[in-house]
This record gives C-alpha cells, structure tokens and sequence, in this order.
C-alpha cells in the first residue's frame, strides 16, 4: 500500500517547476466570520446591509446590525445549520440557528464597518478582495480545514464528538480519545456513519515533498487552545511519523522568526492561538492585530517580493451571508466567506468575482509549480490567476503592489484569567455540542 501511495505522489508532482515568481505562498486560516458581516459595506463588493429571516420571525427582513468586538454566545454552525440556514438556496433561515433568534437579538445578522476591521479593509484597498469565495463545506472547522490540506475532508461533516468528561478536548485528529468520533456522510448512499477522525488522504504536503518543495504547517502545539485546528493531526502518516510531524508541523510563534529571517517554505499553512482567531467570543481587534503581526513579518523579510498571502476563514460562523453557494457535490460548496490576496503581483483595489473555494487555494499552488491534483474538486477548481495582474505568467512579470506594514488598532486588555476563559469558552463550544 505504501508503494502504491509513494508512486501516486510522484505521478502528482512530476515535473514541478515554478510558472510565476512567485516562491513562496502563505495561506492564514482565520475563524468563523462570513463575506457580508466582514465586507458587506465594502465599495464594489457584492455585499448586503439587510438579511432575510424566516416566516413568522420580525418580517421578512431586518437590517444587518453594528457587530460587537467579541460576539457573544457563539452561533450555531454546524452541518444541519448551515443546511437549513441555506435553506434550499432562499438564505432565509439563519435565525433558526441555535443562538441567533429573538433571545439574542438575531446577532447573527450583524456585520462590521470599515472602522472596526480598519487592517483588513486596508489590505482590501490596497491587494486584492475576493467577493465570491465559498468555504468548501457545508459545515464546521474540522471538514474545512482538511479541505484546505487535502481538498477532501474524507467524508467528515461535523466536529469531534463522544469525548468523555475529562477527556482531551482539542485533539480532533489521530490523537483524539479512544471512542471520539465525526459524524460522516457517504457520498454514494447519502448515509450518515460516525468514523475516528485518523485519515490517509494524500496531502498537498505530500505532492509538494515529492516533488522536492518546502512546506510547514505553523499551528499551536498540542495541549494548547487552538490545536484542535492543526489540520495534519488527522492525517495518520503525518501525525503518526513523528519525523514528518516534527519537521513539517511547528509552532505557529515559528512563523514571524521564519518570515522576518527569509525562512519561509514555497508553502506555509498559518493558524493562530483560540484567543487570537477570531472565533467568538475571540475579539476581532485582538485577533486582526495578530494577523498584521505575521503579515508585516513577510513585508519586512526578504521573502516578499516573490509571495503572495492568502487570508480566508474557515467557515460563516452561523453569521448571514446573501449569496447562495454553488452545489458542487453532496458536501458543498459552503457558506461565502472572505479572502483577501496580498502581494506585490496584484493589482490595487482589485475586487475579484470569480467563483472559487478553498480548493481554489490547491489549485493555485499546484498551478504554480505545476503540480497534480489530488481530488476531483482542486482539478475543477477556478486556481484564482485571473486574481493577479495580467503579467503573472509572463516572460518578464511586472509588480503593481507596494508594501503597506500596518500598526495596532485599539484592543481589550485581556488577564490570562480572561483569556482562558475565552480559550474554553471556544473549546466548550467546539466540542461535544449535539448540534456540531
């Protein structure tokens, strides 16, 4: 079998060579936010400022809310949630998500203004803002972000479950308890079946080590909030080689060392501390600071003139969002939600509108090195070129960005009492809720 999987990767990476300058690409994995409560407003940008509601609710719409720093409670957003919010396309029943009714005031139908995400509207004018980009499933954390490793979360659809009372609650991969399971779909039957969350899916990390390409996963280190979404510890000859998992998944502190001294691998996965992800209750200003943090390590490094950065979020978070995603097979795609595509071979203010998923991320990758894909959805994928200026893939490619290193917005001062209380409050809400 070994041989088999050996011989498939190098079939996938044969004859990799960089198509464009670029040399290095970072993809930061925020949580939990959609398009319209990021960008709605956004000038140009396929945005809403009312969202609609289900019958018997206030009227059939309302309008889009002031958002808070810190959203409080977290919205359901499972896969049930997502499907019924979608609600065959109609996108008229978010507020019959757990947490998003009249007993919070349908705070899920809530978006932030350019003051209050001020870093990421800046980087919208001055790189580039995709309006049409969908996460790849229906669903949760756990299957988006295999997604964003594998383009396939092989079958799961939700999050960890059956973790006992005192269990390990942030191991949602091949080290989870004995017992824990995903609940997962057959794409065959359309039956429903509960697997432990250890895969052997051929990753990008595999078809890029094939082909003698760099990558690390930056993420926190077990036992630490924020590893539940350390993609490779559900991939079992990862996690469980502890060469591979030593070498290529490191602490996510790693990476400004990496970016600021010209370290970086071709490809970099970056995903942040549960505090500092933007996951309600997460504060947004606390966690966009950190994402300025590790973007302005790239723009100070000597990696920058030849990277491009990727910031997306992992799912919508049970927050409303117009734009019905496009079905590309029984799990998705999901729920739109923001990307912005940061490096100097763009074209200011440009707001991208072709449709494109986290298999477009692949596809983008495997493109530029001319790599194989690894699953139906990342051949299909739209590989996001047309996002970049027209001299890209030319002979001689021009850049049409500068360098913007940005400063702190104002933040809550958090004790560490606070903070992990946020930390659990994350991981309760994570793990073991009947509707994940």
């Amino acid at each position: 079998m070994k041989k088999i999987f050996r011989a498939l990767l190098l079939l996938l990476s044969a004859c990799a060579f960089a198509q464009t300058p670029i040399a290095h690409v970072v993809i930061i994995v925020k949580e939990n936010r959609s398009f319209d409560h990021m960008f709605g407003t956004f000038p140009g940008a396929n945005g809403a400022t009312t969202g609609l509601v289900s019958s018997g609710a206030t009227g059939a719409t309302i309008p889009l809310a002031k958002a808070t720093d810190s959203v409080i409670p977290d919205i359901d957003h499972s896969w049930r949630a997502s499907h019924a919010a979608i609600d065959n396309g109609k996108m008229d029943h978010f507020d019959l998500e757990n947490n998003c009714g009249a007993a919070t005031n349908y705070h899920c139908y809530s978006q932030y203004s350019q003051s209050q995400i001020s870093s990421y509207w800046s980087y919208a004018q001055n790189y580039v803002l995709h309006d049409n980009f969908f996460s790849s499933q229906s669903g949760p954390s756990l299957p988006n972000h295999l997604y964003l490793i594998a383009s396939t979360s092989g079958n799961m659809i939700n999050l960890l479950n059956g973790v006992l009372p005192g269990g390990h609650l942030n191991n949602w991969g091949c080290d989870a308890d004995a017992g824990a399971y995903v609940d997962s779909l057959n794409p065959a039957t359309g039956k429903t079946y509960r697997q432990f969350p250890c895969l052997d899916s051929a990753t990008l990390g595999d078809i890029l080590e094939s082909a003698g390409l760099s990558w690390r996963y930056y993420a926190p280190s077990i036992g630490q909030a924020g590893y539940q979404w350390s993609a490779y510890d559900a991939i079992n000859h990862i996690r469980n080689n502890s060469s591979e998992w030593t070498t290529h998944v490191v602490p996510v502190s790693q990476f400004i060392t990496d970016a600021a001294s010209g370290n970086l691998p071709a490809v970099s996965w970056v995903t942040p501390p549960a505090s500092l992800s933007e996951h309600p209750s997460s504060p947004m200003s606390k966690g966009m600071n950190w994402t300025v943090q590790q973007i302005n390590a790239v723009m100070s490094g000597p990696d920058w003139p030849s990277t491009v950065i990727f910031v997306t979020w992992d799912d919508w978070g049970g927050f409303y969002d117009h734009v019905p995603p496009p079905l590309l097979d029984v799990f998705g795609s999901g729920m739109r939600v923001p990307l912005l595509i940061i490096s100097p071979f763009v074209q200011p203010g440009t707001i991208c509108h072709d449709s494109a998923t986290f298999d477009s991320l692949l596809a983008f990758v495997e493109h530029n090195w001319n790599l194989g894909p690894l699953t139906q959805r990342d051949a299909n994928a739209n590989d996001l070129f047309s996002c970049f200026n027209s001299t890209l893939a030319a002979t001689q490619p021009s850049t049409t960005a500068g360098t913007l290193l940005l400063g702190m917005v104002p933040e809550p001062r958090l004790t560490k009492a606070q903070q992990k209380a946020i930390d659990q409050e994350i991981t309760r809400d994570r793990v073991n809720d009947p509707d994940d």
